[in-house]
């Protein structure tokens, strides 16, 4: 049987560098994780500013739909004049 080697102790120098590789890998890692964040944003952002232009626009079509229909009391007053007019022919036919 073989026996295990003991692992060398790691010297001051060595552990500093390994957990600065840690600390700069973390960096990196956070670093492209904010970038990722930051581009999410501005695409949100944009759509959310598309989707209110195309709001304003759908309201302002409603507002123009509404301002162009006859209100019910129109509406009535129109087919009253309608009938108006409908027997004043008659009549002036009848004289």
């Amino acid at each position: 049987m073989s026996e295990r080697e003991e692992p060398k102790p790691w010297t001051p120098g060595e552990v500093l560098y390994h957990l600065n590789a840690l600390r700069e890998a973390d960096h990196r890692l956070y670093d492209s994780r904010f970038e990722a964040q930051e581009k999410a944003i501005a695409v949100a952002e944009a759509n959310s500013e598309r989707w209110r232009q195309n709001a304003n626009e759908w309201r302002a079509a409603m507002t123009d739909r509404e301002r162009n229909f006859f209100s019910r009391g129109m509406g009535l007053v129109s087919i009253a004049l309608g009938i108006v007019a409908t027997l004043l022919t008659i009549f002036s036919y009848m004289k």
